[in-house]
């Protein structure tokens, strides 16, 4: 078994600056990523797929005028969904190669496939081609920073009085394909519509219906995104505990939940 000073699970960005700093004192580094490319959700769903489509759109939706400096804006007709993938397409994949060579100049090994944990320090690695385990002095998991807010939120609410579980579901595929007595117990029945399920997302709340039931409270970015240091965005769109707990309350209140 290879053994490590770092384990890091997650190749976005906080784990992949975790990985490089460790890697900077010379530590014995190894990344860990279940998806075929590096960069997390931010890189490759999120963030920069959804502002490169936004910039293309204001790009384009200004080519047949001719008033900036006399520039001729002039393109070819019936522009299709295509062409603005492409664009999509280009920038991901730079942004995907920027990462792979911090990764590699930082002699950091990258390794795909499934972490999950068989003890505090060691690591169990899935994939196509068979299970592996490593171990480490000290593991990172940088999955997602929603957790956190909810913990944080949760016990906000706790001291109201409001009783509240924390459900951390990293892979929404993996939920669904568990049980339905299982499914069942993690996720509270809300027929009566007494109890509130939340859902908490760093993006777009599309899809989280499905968790959070229609009569439930979705949270997240159902916009563009802006351009800020990340605490910034997170108090400007709402994801911090203090306020995803002040929604809640305003939201039982609104649907008379006890």
């Amino acid at each position: 078994m290879e053994h490590y000073d770092l384990i890091v699970i997650g190749s976005g960005p906080a784990g992949e600056k975790g990985a490089a700093q460790a890697a900077y004192f010379d530590k014995k580094v190894v990344i860990i990523e279940r998806a075929a490319n590096v960069g997390g959700a931010g890189i490759n769903t999120g963030t920069v797929p959804s502002k490169t489509l936004r910039e293309a759109a204001l790009y384009y939706s200004g080519l047949q005028q001719r008033g900036l400096y006399g520039i001729d804006y002039s393109l070819k007709d019936n522009m299709s969904v295509a062409d603005f993938m492409h664009r999509e397409k280009i920038v991901v994949q730079n942004e995907q190669h920027i990462i792979q060579n911090n990764i590699q100049r930082h002699n950091i090994k990258l390794v795909h496939g499934e972490a999950s944990f068989t003890d505090v320090h060691t690591v169990r690695v899935s994939s196509p081609e068979g299970d592996t385990e490593i171990s480490g002095d000290f593991i990172l998991i940088a999955t997602g920073s929603e957790v956190e807010i909810a913990l944080g939120a949760a016990e906000r609410l706790e001291a109201q009085g409001v009783g509240s579980d924390v459900v951390s579901m990293p892979c929404t595929d993996r939920f669904d394909a568990q049980p339905q007595d299982y499914r069942d117990d993690i996720l509270p029945d809300v027929s009566n519509r007494q109890i509130l399920r939340v859902s908490i997302e760093a993006g777009a709340t599309y899809g989280w219906e499905r968790y959070t039931g229609l009569h439930g409270l979705r949270i997240g970015i159902d916009r563009f995104g802006v351009s800020s240091p990340a605490t910034d965005a997170y108090e400007y769109f709402g994801l911090t505990p203090d306020a995803v707990a002040t929604r809640v309350l305003e939201f039982m209140k609104q649907r008379e939940i006890a």
